[in-house]
């Protein structure tokens, strides 16, 4: 044994000192195990996690000269050798360590939080936003200070996601600090459109001044950029409550004959929520502005300024456009007077639901929704739920689902929801209403509605309603199906597939890997196994597209028998093309009147349609999913694509990736 012994000890000597012996005792084992899963997942691309520096005792490796890791102080080594981590592969790792970093931000533990910042500081640089995001949902004091302390050194996709996911936590006084301080340097487009928001919700004359100051970002703009004017729209209304706040929007802020384009477009349609009257002749200047936001803007408030009958005036001004521009026209101009949130501009709105069009009904419980600040504008939307036409209906519900997303649930919305889910006969929007209604009780009570209705009855004179923008979310099973992992809870649903020549491509599940399978053999197996389950009786449609578009039926399909057999078959039967026209599949699977529900497929960005920029798809989806109220759920296959992610959450739906 003794001849064995110099062996053992100098294997030891040669070994690298093991990081589990140097990590922090007062690590939980969840923790723990977090961090294990997270470096396991960089060593597979081989990039390397920020380690603490070594203890004064540590013991120097065989063959090395005794040191220590740098403390900051010193340049890392490169992260990794040969090409940066970029791509494909980023995506995907980013994927995988986002949850993880996620759990350990919401750790109550020091120590969690310590790692997390060694991470933000020292890890790899690809990383950095992804660790930025779980550093800014941590609820420990110090991540303030951490994030903004050097603000305007970091990278603008470091600040974008730091911005961004504020916007998805509770704003707290701490963050609102240092966001005020640190506003004046921000100048990325990108950065503006998340921290109006924010600084809206401050509510001070220097945050207005703050946001006022981001509309002239752009010295060399011609048109106004209206996505960051609306924004600015809503959060200076929201702030114009404060009385000094107010007077400087009527006074100061507009009083420039000149105003940059988005100045203007924002002056034009705040003027009649503010009920500056004694502006209608320099707002009827610009009717005959060049840019078409500048003049439905100032329509719109000229309309709440003007002594006749306000709906009256819409309707007229509705029935001078036809078919598709008509659609765009009737929610520019309705929400332009929504965004006032003023009494006068509800009221016109309001009128509106009288209207035998169940089109326009629809479209104005959307605008209902954005001055859903307003008491009368949420009557309104309770009120549609009960309206004849299931558009308007499904309008109402998903307007009342985004008031509670974005300021809670309300007590005047549950008697309602009841009613309501014991009347409505369509199923997936009874599902969708029970969601809602969980979300803003904080109780479960499936769809039994007498059980609803016994409880309401002894709880409605006592109960305060889940205002937390946190509110209840306890799940609702429908039933044991789902389609790449998002629940089927819809009897009238259409799949748009991409059959394009890039789903040839092998597919790297672990699964599929085994079996050689394609991308394209996946995406079948998957619809076949939905097909296979889908309880009879249930409307279904197969839409797959390349440059073009090919349906299985003109028209949703009721399921028999006979019918999942040809559905089964058609399923497997299908083949690639090239191109990939993801716009007018949807524009066309949005036109049949019986789909309540779309999920989308796509590996790959448009190559043709009508739309194959990412603001334009979203742009004319949005527009033209808003009188019909259908919910889109959005799968992303072998890559992380953003638009689809917005897509999905501003059509009621879910977003998935799947690492093929």
């Amino acid at each position: 044994m003794s001849r064995w012994l110099p062996g053992i000890l100098l294997l030891f000597l040669v070994l690298p000192v093991s990081v589990e012996a140097l990590e922090d005792p007062a690590r939980s084992d969840e923790l723990k195990a977090l961090i294990g899963k997270y470096e396991a997942e960089l060593f597979k691309v081989r990039l390397r996690p920020a380690l603490p520096p070594l203890p004064e005792d540590a013991p120097a490796r065989a063959g090395k000269r005794p040191g220590r890791r740098p403390a900051g102080g010193r340049k890392q080594p490169p992260n990794r050798k040969g090409k940066p981590l970029a791509g494909r592969r980023l995506t995907q790792v980013v994927s995988a360590v986002k949850p993880i970093l996620r759990g350990i931000a919401r750790l109550d533990e020091r120590v969690a939080f310590d790692y997390l910042a060694l991470q933000w500081k020292d890890g790899p640089v690809a990383l950095k936003p992804t660790v930025t995001e779980a550093v800014v949902l941590s609820e420990d004091p110090r991540a303030p200070a951490l994030v903004f302390s050097d603000f305007s050194k970091l990278t603008v996709n470091v600040r974008l996601a730091a911005l961004e996911t504020l916007n998805r936590r509770k704003f707290t006084k701490f963050w609102r600090e240092h966001l005020v301080r640190v506003a004046p340097k921000l100048s990325s487009r990108d950065c503006l459109v998340a921290a109006v928001p924010l600084l809206g919700q401050v509510k001070t004359l220097e945050s207005a001044r703050h946001n006022f100051r981001f509309l002239a970002h752009d010295v060399a703009e011609v048109n106004a950029d209206t996505d960051l004017g609306d924004l600015a729209v809503t959060a200076l209304f929201g702030m114009a409550a404060d009385e000094e706040i107010n007077a400087w929007l009527k006074g100061e802020a507009f009083a420039a004959e000149e105003l940059s384009p988005t100045r203007l477009y924002v002056y034009v349609a705040m003027a009649g929520g503010l009920q500056m009257v004694q502006d209608r002749k320099r707002l009827v200047r610009y009717l005959k502005h060049e840019y078409a936001p500048v003049v439905i803007a100032a329509t719109a408030s000229l309309v709440q300024l003007g002594a006749k009958d306000g709906a009256r005036e819409v309707l007229r001004l509705l029935a001078r456009r036809r078919g598709y521009e008509l659609v765009a026209y009737r929610i520019k101009l309705l929400d332009a007077i929504a965004r006032g949130a003023a009494s006068s501009g509800v009221q016109i709105l309001v009128k509106l639901l009288k209207s035998k069009d169940e089109d326009l009904r629809a479209v104005v419980m959307g605008s209902l929704g954005l001055a859903s600040g307003n008491k009368i504008a949420l009557a309104g939307l309770v009120g549609g739920l009960m309206d004849n036409h299931s558009r308007v209906r499904a309008s109402a519900l998903r307007s009342l689902e985004g008031v509670v997303k974005r300021l809670g649930g309300s007590t005047i919305m549950i008697g309602p929801l009841i009613e309501y889910l014991d009347l409505e006969k369509q199923y997936r929007l009874r599902i969708d209403a029970l969601t809602l209604l969980i979300r803003v009780s904080g109780h479960n009570m499936g769809l039994v509605t007498a059980d609803w209705k016994k409880w309401w009855e002894h709880e409605k004179d006592r109960f305060v309603a889940q205002t937390s923008l946190e509110a209840a979310q306890t799940a609702v099973k429908a039933h044991d199906l789902s389609y790449f992992g998002i629940e089927i809870t819809s009897k009238r649903m259409a799949f748009l597939l991409d059959v394009s020549n890039s789903m040839l491509a092998k597919a790297r599940g672990p699964e599929a890997r085994k079996l050689g399978l394609s991308k394209l053999d996946v995406m079948k197996a998957e619809l076949a196994k939905v097909v296979e389950k889908l309880p009879l009786g249930s409307g279904i449609n197969i839409m797959i597209f390349d440059r073009t578009i090919r349906v299985w039926e003109k028209n949703l399909k009721i399921l028999t028998r006979t019918v999942r057999k040809k559905a089964l078959a058609y399923a497997r039967g299908l083949t690639t093309g090239g191109g990939t026209n993801i716009f007018d599949t949807v524009e066309r699977a949005l036109k049949d009147p019986l789909v309540d529900t779309i999920y989308l497929l796509t590996d790959g960005a448009a190559t043709t349609g009508r739309f194959k920029d990412p603001e334009g798809m979203l742009k004319g989806i949005r527009e033209f999913n808003r009188a019909r109220g259908i919910t889109i759920h959005c799968i992303a296959f072998g890559r992380e694509v953003e638009w689809m992610r917005k897509c999905a959450e501003e059509n009621g739906g879910k977003y998935r990736y799947v690492a093929e």
